[in-house]
């Protein structure tokens, strides 16, 4: 979720967004976009993944102490977590870097390893915190700025993002930095210039790990739904999912488009592998919906009561995480408005986003609670806070309601 959730919108964070080197168009004019990345197959590539895994299970169970095989275990789990959606991993990831900085205290990249994790599972104080012993261990440049720029436009802080995302996309020119200049620019509504970083991240790729790849078209996805063209963004999470089926994200997100055209069978199919393979509560979700829709309601209710409490596990241990999507799940099939309020407004609290404050007046409306929701969205205005100008307009909008 947070790497599938991480995933599911453009403002989440990317604080280690595309996966290890290990593992592995822009506009409407498609003649413009460099030749596609010849890549691995994508079964070879979880094949060889998963053989990755295992060897460096091994040898972190012959040395549970050393710090090399303790990141590289990290790395491997969160990439699992992030591409397959089993989010069991992120917690495992959280107490291997935990033992990384056990192990190696002094060492600047420990807390750096550590941050990243944190990032992920929204603990943005934590990761700052850990960004912020790193850098006063001897860690400058862009090993720093650039995951704190994600947390930076994760929590709405846009404007200052953009600023570290720029300055490491020219310092440094990859899909890494292009992505992350592109991921800030579509927050804020600049869809062609996105788009356009977008194309240029594509055409400095030289590996051959579907990967990373498979990620950037996932992000194009994201960009084009946020421009309000889900044909195209439908087009790029196919790409994605055809380089590599495993993806979870790329398959739900890819299911929401087939059901919107009316294509239920085919998102089910999509759906069934994902929940096979995935702890994820939000595809269950997904799935059962579409299962209810389709008459199958004994199956769906087995699903149900599986993203139930999935949810119920996830926003306890790791609240901020979970708890936007949690509160799309409480206002749909979960049927608890007054616990998607809650849910809603802890998410708006830690994330000052136009996204949040959409899902936040969402919640007010389902709980029937608009005094509570206008006191608190005057109060966000007047809070002095940088804003991103589209949460700026969302707010201003749900304000001339509460006349």
């Amino acid at each position: 979720m947070v790497a599938s959730g991480c995933d599911r919108n453009a403002s989440t964070p990317r604080p280690s967004a595309s996966p290890p080197a290990a593992v592995g168009g822009a506009g409407g004019d498609t003649a413009a976009l460099p030749p596609e990345p010849r890549t691995t197959d994508g079964a070879l590539a979880l094949h060889n993944f998963e053989t990755q895994l295992a060897q460096a299970e091994r040898r972190l169970a012959e040395q549970p102490t050393a710090p090399d095989r303790l990141r590289a275990m990290m790395e491997l789990r969160m990439v699992r977590a992030q591409f397959l959606g089993v989010l069991a991993d992120y917690d495992q990831s959280l107490e291997l870097a935990d033992r990384l900085v056990q192990a190696a205290p002094e060492d600047a990249q420990s807390y750096l390893k550590r941050a990243n994790v944190r990032g992920r599972l929204h603990h943005f104080d934590e990761a700052l915190a850990d960004l912020a012993e790193a850098e006063h261990r001897g860690v400058k440049g862009l090993a720093i700025d650039e995951p704190r720029a994600a947390i930076l436009q994760a929590t709405g802080h846009a404007s200052e993002a953009q600023k570290f995302h720029r300055a490491a996309a020219e310092a440094r020119p990859s899909l890494e930095t292009l992505a992350g200049l592109a991921g800030a620019m579509t927050e804020e509504g600049h869809f062609e210039e996105a788009a356009k970083l977008y194309a240029q991240a594509r055409a400095t790729y030289r590996d051959v790990s579907p990967f990373p790849v498979a990620w950037l078209e996932f992000q194009e996805g994201l960009l084009w739904e946020s421009a309000g063209n889900l044909e195209r963004a439908g087009q790029s999470w196919a790409a994605a999912h055809a380089r590599l089926p495993v993806y979870a994200a790329a398959a739900t997100h890819l299911a929401e488009v087939e059901t919107a055209a009316g294509r239920t069978d085919k998102a089910i199919a999509l759906l069934r592998p994902v929940v096979e393979r995935s702890d994820d509560p939000e595809s269950a979700a997904q799935l059962a919906g579409l299962l209810r829709q389709t008459g199958k309601e004994s199956e769906a209710q087995q699903f149900l009561a599986r993203a139930t409490a999935g949810f119920e596990h996830w926003t306890a241990r790791h609240p901020l995480a979970f708890a936007d999507h949690a509160a799309r799940f409480y206002l749909g099939l979960g049927a608890a408005p007054q616990k998607a309020l809650a849910l809603a407004e802890t998410n708006l609290a830690s994330r000052r986003t136009a996204g949040a404050l959409e899902l936040y007046w969402d919640a007010v409306k389902a709980a029937n609670a608009q005094a509570q929701g206008c006191k608190a969205v005057k109060a966000l205005l007047a809070s002095g806070e940088e804003q991103v100008p589209a949460l700026e307009e969302r707010a201003r909008t749900v304000l001339a309601d509460c006349r």
